[in-house]
Formats: structure tokens, C-alpha cells, sequence
């Protein structure tokens, strides 16, 4: 009988995980989906000095937004704002799509990225009030799928609407606008409506200028240091020093708020406080994956953008297959941290492994440290978040889950800050007495480096010398992302072995 009542509620409960999935899925994609498009982008509407901020703008407004979109889903419910935020990113995907210069463009993409903050928070919300964590276990796959398939696969389908013609680099904007409006429908008729609750505290708007302040001034630093301008400017002292004060502001008024919308209790919860360390790790792990590995590819192993995306799938692959697997067996028994040390533990091999490959690396060694990340990544990621919300009842569910998705975005920014960092020392040491064979000042000196054929249509020795440069850059940055991830194992391996309730709230 009772497993009769749980089918039934499970088929009711289905229709509202599409609507949740699906908006994942949406907001995920807009961030991935516009790669192939820059270079058409300027060439349409020039600027070529603001093309950074086209995706930048959203990865800042998506991390910056999350914190408030929980306060306002526990002050206001979680269908109303998940809603807006559905209404929002629509309505700047459509603004974007008819841009006609660069910062209407830009502009737009900063408010559909604060759109995809409410998106992904909000749903990730919504999934903890309907299913307790053993539960939402079994759906890790199809959550994983619609966080990080969409990241993956985004470029695949950019590149596609780009080459729809002159203006096929508009779709990748406006593709948004239908399926959100189908989107919108679909989370209208199917998901529950909030319940009356005692959820009318003051926002805490003070504590959300600081924090959302520091968080910016942060990510703008971290993201546009050391490429728009030189770490030791006025730029990069103003940033920092504002991102300190606004810090120390936020810790004052997040202490004495009524309703801060980062508790500080977040950071002394021991389960919790680790995830969120652990998530900032994986978080710099994962941008390496997705940013690196395809470069690594085409510059070092001489794929084909083609191939180079073939290449991929063990990556997809391992992924789905681990979320899968990991997903299933947490729901039955409901451990969860022999999952998560062991993704880690994956990504730190996987990174090891890459940056041990030489000039010429084989394939099969590259198919196999592809799917370790892969499964690193799948058994890793979503357990971290199901670990945290284990910890709380529903009134702290909005907060630990924004304050993960906060972290894991924000470790996003300084993993490609620091990595990058070390990319350009070590490709610039790298490329040491490269004059003397007649290699350009823009490559030496700027870093430069153009298409990979331009590369490879260098002189045989100076070729042969950008190659072994750019193999050694490559290794840097793969090693530092195995200690980035080594860092992440013992924050895990310090977290409280606990099991997944299967109750939505805890036992006293």
C-alpha cells in the first residue's frame, strides 16, 4: 500500500519536476551557448574592446543575484520570484537578440543573467521543499543533466545558429524566448502554489548592497585583472580595497540582521561551511575542465574543432553515467560522502594525468582522462548540495542553496583567474628567445596566439617551440587544478559522515 501512495505521489510530482528541469536546463545553456559567437558578434557590431563583458556580465550577475533571489523566495514564496526571474530572462534574451550595438547587448546580458540566478536557485529550492534528500537522489541524473549537459553541449549548438547566416548569431538569444515562454507556461500549470507561511520578514537590503557589492567588486577584479588591465593599477588597488570594505561591511550587517541573506551560521555548521569550500574547489576544477580541455585539444594534440568535440563525449559520458549510478545507490542506502571523496579523488587523478601528457599525447589516454573528469564531476558536484540541505529544515533550505551555488560560481571566477595566470607565466616563459626564430611581438610579448592554424603554419622551429610552450602551460594549469582539487578531497574527507534523511525535515 504505501508503495502504491508513493507511485501516485511520484506521478504528481513529475510534471513539476519537468517544469523545474526545464528552467535549469534554459538558464545552464545561455552562458555556454554564446562562444561561437563572439568573433561574429564584433564583426557585426564592433567594440571589440567591450567583447569580455558579453559573457562576463552574466557570469557576474547570475553569482551576484543568487543570495537575494533566496531572500526574496523566503520572504515572498518560491513560485512568485521563480517566475519573474522566468519573465526577466526572457525578456533581456529578447533584448539581446535585437541589439544594435554592443552595450544594449551587454546591458541585456546582465539582466538575463540575473534572471538565470533566480532560475537556478530558485528551482534548486523548489526540487529540496518537494522531495526530501534521499529522494532527490535518484533524480541526480536528471538534474545533473540539465545543470551541466547544457555546458557542455552549449558551444555544439551555438556554433550551429551561427552558422545560420549573417544573423544567425542573434538566435543564440533569441532561441531563449520561445522555449521560456513555453517554459513559463509550463511552470504555471504545474507548479504548486505557496503555501501561507510565517515567511513576512524585513529584506535585508543593507546586507544585500554589501554583499552583492563585495561579490562584484571581487569577480570584476578576478575576471578583468591581469587582461583589461595590470594587477598592480589603481584599477585593480580600487577593486580590491572595495571588495575588502564591502566585506567587513557584510559580515557586520549579515551579524546583525533578522533575516541576512547570508546567515552566519553557514560558515560555522561544520557540514556545511565544508561543502561550501568544497563546492569553491570544484567549482575552479570544473571551469578548468570546460575552458581548458577543448584548448588543450586543438592547440596541443592538433584536433579539429570537430574532433576536438568528439572528443568530448567520454567526458559526457562519464558524467551522465556517474550521476546516474551515484544518484541511484544514494537514494537507496542514503551515504553520500564515500560519493563525493570519491569524485574528488577521480578529479585530482584525471588532472595528474593530463598534465603528465607530453607533445604528442595519445589518444586513448586522453579518451580516459576525459571520462575521469567526467565522473569526477557526476559524483561529486550535486552530492555536495544534497550533504548541505541535509543539514537544515526547510526554513534553511533557501539559504545554504543559494550560499552553494553563490560558491561554486565565485570559485568558478577565481579558478579562471588563477589558471589563467598560471597559463600566460608559464606559456610566456615558455616562449623565451622565440625572436631570435622569428616569432611575432604579439606572441612573445601579448600572447596573441591567433587560430590554431595560424600556429601551425609557423617555420618548423618556431612552430616546434610555440608547441612545446603551450604543452608545458597546459601541464601548469592541469596541476594546479589536481591541487585545487586535492584541497577539495580533504575539505570532504573532514565533513561528518552522515546519511540522507528521508523525512523533509530533521529529527530532533
Amino acid at each position: 500500500m504505501t508503495d502504491l501512495a508513493d507511485e501516485r505521489r511520484m506521478a504528481r510530482l513529475r510534471p513539476v519536476l519537468a517544469a523545474i528541469l526545464m528552467a535549469m536546463a534554459m538558464a545552464t545553456l545561455t552562458s555556454s551557448i554564446v562562444g561561437p559567437a563572439m568573433p561574429t558578434i564584433v564583426g557585426d557590431l564592433g567594440r571589440i574592446d567591450l567583447l569580455p563583458w558579453v559573457a562576463s556580465a552574466t557570469l557576474l550577475a547570475l553569482t551576484v543575484s543568487t543570495p537575494v533571489w533566496a531572500a526574496l523566495s523566503d520572504r515572498f514564496g518560491r513560485k512568485r520570484p521563480f517566475q519573474v526571474a522566468m519573465v526577466l530572462f526572457v525578456v533581456a534574451a529578447l533584448v539581446a537578440g535585437l541589439a544594435q550595438d554592443m552595450v544594449t547587448l551587454i546591458v541585456a546580458r546582465f539582466l538575463q543573467g540575473v534572471g538565470a540566478g533566480g532560475l537556478v536557485v530558485l528551482a534548486q529550492v523548489l526540487l529540496a521543499d518537494i522531495l526530501p534528500p534521499r529522494q532527490r537522489g535518484r533524480y541526480n541524473g536528471l538534474i545533473g543533466a540539465a545543470l551541466l549537459l547544457p555546458m557542455v553541449g552549449g558551444p555544439v549548438l551555438g556554433g550551429v545558429l551561427v552558422g545560420l547566416g549573417d544573423a544567425g548569431w542573434r538566435w543564440c538569444f533569441l532561441i531563449n524566448v520561445p522555449v521560456g515562454l513555453l517554459t513559463l507556461v509550463f511552470n504555471q500549470r504545474f507548479l504548486p502554489a505557496d503555501a501561507a507561511t510565517g515567511r513576512a520578514r524585513p529584506l535585508d537590503w543593507r546586507g544585500t548592497v554589501a554583499v552583492t557589492g563585495a561579490a562584484s567588486c571581487g569577480m570584476l577584479l578576478l575576471t578583468l585583472g591581469g587582461a583589461e588591465f595590470a594587477w598592480t593599477s589603481g584599477w585593480s588597488w580600487g577593486l580590491g580595497g572595495a571588495a575588502l570594505a564591502l566585506t567587513a561591511l557584510a559580515i557586520h550587517t549579515q551579524r546583525r540582521a533578522s533575516a541576512p541573506i547570508l546567515p552566519p551560521w553557514l560558515f560555522t555548521h561544520r557540514t556545511v561551511a565544508l561543502a561550501l569550500v568544497g563546492t569553491a574547489l570544484l567549482g575552479a576544477g570544473n571551469y578548468a575542465g570546460m575552458i581548458y580541455l577543448p584548448q588543450f585539444l586543438q592547440l596541443v594534440a592538433h584536433l579539429s574543432p570537430t574532433e576536438s568535440g568528439l572528443m568530448m563525449l567520454p567526458l559526457l559520458l562519464g558524467l551522465q553515467g556517474a550521476l546516474t549510478v551515484s544518484g541511484f545507490l544514494i537514494s537507496r542506502n542514503g551515504r553520500w560522502k564515500s560519493h563525493a571523496v570519491l569524485g574528488f579523488s577521480l578529479l585530482v587523478a584525471a588532472f595528474l594525468l593530463l598534465a603528465g601528457l607530453t607533445t604528442r599525447p595519445e589518444l586513448i589516454l586522453l579518451g580516459v582522462g576525459f571520462t575521469l573528469v567526467g565522473c569526477g564531476l557526476g559524483l561529486s558536484m550535486q552530492v555536495l548540495m544534497l550533504a548541505a540541505q541535509n543539514e537544515v529544515d526547510g526554513e534553511g533550505t533557501a539559504a545554504v542553496t543559494a550560499a552553494i551555488t553563490f560558491f561554486r560560481s565565485l570559485g568558478g571566477a577565481i579558478g579562471v583567474s588563477a589558471l589563467g595566470a598560471v597559463f600566460a607565466t608559464r606559456l610566456r616563459s615558455g616562449l623565451t628567445g622565440g625572436d631570435d626564430l622569428g616569432l611575432p611581438a604579439r606572441l612573445t610579448e601579448d600572447l596573441e596566439l591567433g587560430a590554431p592554424e595560424e600556429l601551425r603554419a609557423l617555420p618548423a622551429a618556431a612552430g616546434e617551440l610555440v608547441h612545446e610552450a603551450l604543452t608545458g602551460a597546459m601541464q601548469g594549469v592541469f596541476l594546479a587544478a589536481a591541487i585545487l582539487t586535492a584541497v577539495g578531497t580533504v575539505a570532504v574527507l573532514a565533513m561528518r559522515t552522515t546519511r540522507l534523511r528521508s523525512t523533509m525535515t530533521r529529527d530532533r
